[in-house]
């Protein structure tokens, strides 16, 4: 994604979301190596997923009834004090979600489910995909991202497999296998319900 305009829609956002979440949790059982997370019943009608780095930078993204609110911080970039000012009133309380750090804000962008485009504050009004390098990684390019997971995870994988999960195909126990999963099927089969992603796992 090299402007706003490139920004998917809220459904592709969210299986986008969800599909990197867990390729993760089928990759790094271990948190600490994550970086997408996702819940889907985070609270009453809202999902959340996020994006961290563990070098201090961090992406929270809520979906609602009303639509879309995403979070950026880099921690090399400065806080953006009025980042909240031009937020529209149904998304005020999502600039005020304590899982989020609100206080640590680059940017901010949002769109109603009545919308179609996105908007943003902060970061001067324009999006930066060198500078938001975490929200680009969302830009649905197979390619880049499985590069990338081979990095983190210091293996070549199967690249057919990665592409049903990022594709939000049915995860199976072949295709946690195929990919080298070490940890518990039960423990793979709770993420997957609390991702949302489709599972046939028992």
């Amino acid at each position: 994604m090299k402007t706003l305009k490139e920004f998917p829609d809220i459904g592709t956002l969210k299986r986008r979301m969800q599909s990197l979440s867990m390729l993760d949790a089928l990759l790094f059982p271990e948190w600490e190596y994550r970086y997408f997370s996702f819940n889907k019943d985070w609270s009453a009608g809202e999902a959340m997923g996020s994006i961290r780095n563990g070098s201090g930078d961090d992406v929270f993204v809520l979906f609602s009834n009303v639509g879309c609110f995403i979070k950026e911080f880099y921690h090399e970039r400065p806080v953006s004090h009025g980042a909240y000012i031009c937020v529209p009133p149904v998304f005020r309380e999502a600039t005020r979600e304590p899982a989020s750090s609100p206080e640590y804000v680059t940017a901010c962008y949002w769109r109603t489910c009545q919308s179609n485009r996105w908007e943003m504050s902060g970061n001067e009004g324009k999006f930066d995909p060198e500078t938001s390098f975490l929200l680009a990684a969302l830009d649905g390019n197979l390619k880049t991202y499985t590069a990338f997971l081979e990095a983190r995870s210091e293996k070549v994988l199967p690249s057919d497999l990665v592409a049903k999960i990022f594709k939000h195909h049915t995860l199976t126990a072949s295709i946690a296998d195929g990919l080298g999963y070490s940890g518990s099927r039960k423990d793979l089969k709770n993420e997957a319900d609390e991702i949302g992603c489709p599972s046939s796992l028992l």
